[in-house]
């Protein structure tokens, strides 16, 4: 079975995305990389979602990036 991770990447290889896609997919990536896609559960994407949450918009831009807690 295909890991998610593989699967991003082929993804990103088929076209080309914004900085923004990249950096959600970076996330999900982060998240559920090296879980087979068809073992990834309801569950996975609620704890994803909760970390998410919880870490709050990134600041970006030339500096390095950082969680701004909101």
């Amino acid at each position: 079975m295909a890991l998610f991770v593989a699967v991003v990447e082929a993804l990103i290889a088929s076209h080309e995305w914004d900085q923004a896609t990249l950096s959600r997919l970076a996330f999900w990536t982060d998240a559920l990389g090296e879980r087979e896609v068809l073992a990834i559960t309801p569950e996975d994407i609620d704890a994803a979602l909760v970390t998410l949450a919880k870490r709050g918009r990134l600041n970006g831009g030339k500096l390095a990036t950082s969680a701004t807690g909101r």
